[in-house]
């Protein structure tokens, strides 16, 4: 795989688009990247990582959603674009991350998801392969053949992580190395075995508890069998083979025991069923027996119930003619009602009528009187209703006319009105005009002021960031005196206390790495011992302080620019004037604003409001003189209305003299005289009508009355001679004969029920059986029913027996056949068990013939390891001049841990082996870079020899003598065979000079900023 080119924009600390040409630094081989701390070397690698993956290395992962710039400007979008040869293949990808940008509209923020763009050469342009997440993953996972984890660790080689794996526990180390190798075939195997043994065991341990399931299925079958019974200790706990033939010999006796007691229960059955017979035979001859008796008895009661059921036929048989007339009774007792009714309306009607009758004339004649009247009274009561019509249309005509004339009042005082308002409308108009016509001036005066006071409290705000800014300046400068004198202290007491850090990593018996001594009588003791990684650690503290320093500084340098500049503008635009008087302004200004634009906005409406008025003030004449026609016009009406009223008034009174003259009566007549008021016509209209009435009725009851007596006499002489028919004397027997049908019935069952008694009896007397069981003597019931009892009982308990003894012998036939079957499948398991576990447990590192207790993974990652140190060697024997050389061990851990995964390094110089942790901070760095190296060749190797042609090495040469770093720019400058380009991520000033190809990143205020130098010339992206 070989890097061509790398474009990045907002991305990391990069805020504008920065590129770089590895084609260009590859024709040197080697090259450096360098920078100020935290300028974003780092983020060059992060950029070829995300490309590739979509993800950066280690715990920067967990900043994705940080990726995009904050120097950059708010639309920008970030984006990383890389072209790379794999697998002689040219591609192109273009990536951006999930962000976070200001909404277009509307406040608040937008998250824009990822994106992605895979294309490939083909024919001399660019082809599209894959547009989504998980297609261009799988496309670049088929090229590259490495994930994320392998991939750094075999294209940038963070010396960091190398130099812990050195000095890591075996744990930790197998960890490292199983991300980096694929033993995930080996750990399958390992789980395969442990599943084949557990399922085995679990096979041999259902044999067994099938086993025992039978077993106290036995027990709990031979508990059935009622005593004498074989006892349970024959199926007690043993081998298996042997619980087959216990089986077999209690099935044998279980089936002797069902045979004896079938014999048993059958001649029980026999007895109880012969007792059974004779008692049958005995309840048949008492119930015989007991018929006989209750039928003579019967006839008994019978003989003394004679007299009482005469006197019930007597009285059905005068029921029974009295029933027959029943109808002409109640025919005769409805005419005496009617008759009585007739009689009571007659006396009633001759009440009302008596009064209205007049010198004692019958009702005919009276009648006749009356019929005269009803013109008269015609005449008068239509006279009255008309003179009633004529009073009522006066009191309307009058109403109307006074209400006509309070309208017009009205309308003269709204005419009046609305000339008022529509005056004062149009003044107000006027005036509104006048104001609004001052709005443009007014809003310019607004906003020239608003831009005075809003420049004055810009000035206010960039005051006070000047002054926070100072703060951090002085802050910032104290930090960083701090940070310095920390430094300064740790490289004291490093030097101080270099002895007691030797002295640290002595060994008994082992020599001394200075003087190269066995015997170490008096080591140097240091209460608290500062490493180099403490006083890299200050010394970029204090780096950091100084560049905090530097952008401090620059912060309150832009302060105080836009300061300047803020107070200039607001001198050119009103010279002179403070915050206080510029608010004054602004106030004053708005006010008129406000009421300028309130002016404007009246105009239109008040325009509408004066049209309305006078519109107004028209109609209000228009109704004035209306209602003036209106209020002539019901004057008019009603004096129409008082004439009609006189004349209708004439009418009533000739019709009161016509009504006397007809009646020809004043006081004693019938209706009440002659009225001659008005008000009293109806009344007398009423009381005629009254008088007629009632003599029309009186009439009528005379003629009801004569018809109802008439009918009573007609039904008295039926019923009379009815009574004789059917042997009454008279209607009072007849009535006292009735008996309701319930009563009829009741007799007639009674009876019968007699009859069919008697009937019965007599029959049952002259059966044979009945009369040969009345001869024979009672028998024993209870004697006989208590030895069928106890038979009974005898016969249940031996076929409960027998058959409790057969439901036992197929059960136990039944678990014969079920041990038969387990004990063939419980023998192979248990063979195939023990091989299947002692495999397993040898795989997983537990059996005792494992001496080394390595699982079978571990074991893999041993070999890799192995290989790994080999190939570490080939570079690290360069490095050092042939003096280290990195060993694998697999010797057996203490306490259980893990073994197979161990490191040391043998000095030739002085032929001891000894732990990683001896060696010194260059002397560690020089074994990680070998190791890092071997590492990235055992990955590719297992990749599939996947052809690296550019690599990084990141950080770690600050801790090198002039000899080792020679030794290994030699060994990195080896690296180039083939056409590899080496790219060197360092600060270390002195490989500028060594280095002529080399990528410098600048940081500043707006953003990092990244130059390429190819030999004597340089390029800014």
């Amino acid at each position: 795989m070989r890097l061509h080119r790398l474009s990045m924009t907002a991305f990391g600390p990069f805020a504008t688009t920065q590129r770089l040409d590895f084609d260009a630094l590859g024709e040197a081989g080697l090259f450096l990247v360098h920078g100020a701390t935290g300028a974003g070397k780092t983020s060059i690698l992060d950029a070829v990582c995300f490309a590739l993956y979509a993800a950066v290395p280690g715990a920067r992962q967990s900043a994705r959603r940080s990726l995009r710039s904050d120097h950059a400007a708010p639309d920008a979008v970030p984006k990383v674009e890389l072209e790379l040869t794999v697998s002689g293949r040219r591609l192109r990808v273009t990536r951006t991350p999930e962000f976070a940008r200001p909404k277009k509209r509307g406040a608040g923020v937008l998250t824009v998801h990822a994106t992605v763009l895979l294309e490939e050469l083909r024919g001399g342009s660019w082809v599209g392969i894959a547009s989504r997440m998980d297609e261009a993953a799988l496309a670049l996972d088929d090229a590259l053949g490495l994930g994320l984890s392998q991939f750094t660790s075999v294209a940038m080689l963070p010396q960091g992580e190398f130099a812990a794996f050195l000095r890591a526990a075996p744990k930790d180390r197998a960890a490292v190395l199983e991300k980096l190798f694929d033993t995930g075939r080996f750990a399958d195997v390992q789980d395969w075995l442990a599943a084949r043994r557990r399922a085995c065991q679990a096979g041999v341990d259902s044999a067994r508890r099938q086993l025992e399931v039978v077993r106290l299925r036995a027990l709990d079958a031979l508990a059935m069998v009622p005593a004498p019974a074989p006892g349970p200790a024959v199926l007690d706990d043993g081998p298996a083979g042997e619980l087959l033939s216990r089986l077999d010999a209690v099935l044998a006796e279980v089936t002797e025991l069902s045979v004896a007691r079938l014999t048993v229960s059958e001649q029980a059955a026999a007895h109880r069923d012969h007792l059974g017979r004779l008692l049958a035979e005995a309840e048949r001859v008492l119930e015989r027996q007991g018929t006989a008796a209750a039928a003579r008895l019967a006839l008994a009661a019978l003989a003394q119930q004679v007299d009482a059921l005469a006197e019930a036929e007597t009285e059905l048989d005068a029921a029974r003619r009295a029933a027959h007339l029943a109808g002409h009774l109640q025919e005769l007792s409805r005419a005496r009602e009617l008759a009585d009714a007739a009689a009571g309306a007659l006396l009633q009607a001759r009440a009302v009528a008596g009064s209205g009758l007049g010198g004692g004339a019958g009702v005919g004649a009276a009648l006749e009187t009356m019929a005269g009247w009803d013109e008269p009274l015609a005449v008068a009561v239509d006279v009255a209703r008309s003179l009633e019509r004529c009073a009522a249309e006066v009191t309307r005509a009058v109403l109307e006319a006074q209400t006509a004339t309070a309208r017009l009042e009205v309308a003269r005082a709204d005419r009046v009105e609305a000339e008022r308002a529509a005056a004062a409308i149009r003044c107000e108009l006027d005036g509104v005009t006048a104001e609004a016509a001052t709005l443009a001036e007014a809003r310019r005066r607004a906003e020239e002021a608003a831009r005075v006071v809003a420049l004055l409290a810009d000035v206010e705000q960039v005051e006070q960031d000047v002054a926070v800014t100072a703060m951090r300046c002085t802050q910032a400068r104290q930090d960083f005196v701090t940070a310095e004198g920390e430094a300064v202290r740790r490289r004291a007491a490093r030097l101080a206390g270099m002895a007691a850090e030797l002295a640290t990593g002595l060994v008994a018996d082992q020599p001394c790495p200075v003087c190269g001594s066995c015997a170490h009588p008096h080591p140097a003791v240091a209460s608290h011992l500062v490493s180099a990684d403490d006083v890299a650690c200050a010394e970029a503290a204090a780096a950091q302080a100084g560049d905090l320093v530097a952008v401090a500084r620059e912060a309150q340098a832009r302060a105080t620019a836009r300061r300047d500049q803020l107070a200039a503008q607001v001198q050119s635009l009103a010279p002179g004037v403070d915050g206080q008087a510029a608010a004054v302004e602004l106030l004053v200004a708005r006010t008129a604003l406000a009421a300028a634009t309130a002016a404007d906005a009246q105009l239109p409406a008040l325009a509408q409001q004066t049209d309305a008025a006078r519109r107004g003030a028209m109609a209000a004449i228009q109704t004035e003189q209306a209602q003036a026609v209106a209020a002539a016009e019901s004057q008019s009406r009603a004096a129409a209305a008082e004439a009609q009223h006189a004349q209708a008034l004439g009418q009533l009174r000739a019709a009161v003299d016509a009504h006397a003259q007809a009646c020809r009566c004043v006081v004693a007549g019938p209706c009440g005289g002659g009225p001659r008021r008005p008000a009293r016509v109806n009344d007398v209209a009423a009381r005629h009508r009254q008088v007629r009435d009632a003599l029309t009725e009186l009439l009528t009851a005379e003629q009801a009355a004569a018809a109802a007596d008439r009918v009573r006499a007609d039904r008295e002489v039926e019923l009379a001679a009815v009574l004789a028919e059917h042997g009454f004397a008279g209607e009072a027997e007849a009535l006292a004969a009735q008996r309701p049908s319930a009563t009829v019935e009741a007799l007639v069952a009674r009876l019968a029920e007699a009859a069919r008694t008697r009937h019965q009896a007599e029959a049952l007397l002259t059966q044979p059986d009945v009369l040969d069981a009345e001869r024979r003597p009672p028998p024993d019931r209870a004697a006989l029913h208590a030895s069928w009892r106890e038979a009974r009982d005898e016969a249940v308990a031996a076929l409960t027996q027998h058959s409790a003894t057969e439901v036992a012998g197929r059960q136990l036939a039944g678990l014969r056949a079920a041990v038969e079957a387990t004990v063939a499948e419980l023998d192979p398991a248990a063979a195939e068990l023990a091989v299947v576990a002692e495999v397993a447990d040898c795989a997983g590192g537990t059996s005792a013939s494992n001496r080394l207790r390595m699982p079978l993974s571990a074991y893999v990652l041993a070999a890799r390891l192995e290989e790994v140190a080999r190939l570490a060697n080939e570079r690290l024997d360069k490095m050092t001049g042939g003096r280290f050389a990195l060993e694998h061990t697999d010797a057996l851990a203490g306490r259980g841990a893990r073994s197979g995964l161990g490191l040391r390094v043998r000095d030739s110089w002085t032929g001891s082996t000894r732990d990683t942790a001896t060696l010194s901070g260059g002397e560690s760095f020089v074994a990680s870079l070998a190791l890092a190296l071997g590492l990235a060749d055992a990955v590719r190797a297992e990749a599939g020899g996947l052809d690296l042609q550019t690599l990084f090495v990141d950080e770690g040469f600050g801790s090198l003598d002039e000899d080792s770093l020679e030794h290994v720019l030699a060994v990195l400058d080896g690296l180039r065979e083939g056409g590899r380009t080496v790219g060197v991520v360092s600060h270390v000033a002195e490989l500028r000079q060594r280095i002529g190809a080399q990528v410098r990143v600048e940081r500043g205020p707006n953003g990092s900023t990244v130059a390429t130098q190819v030999g004597a010339g340089s390029s800014a992206a």
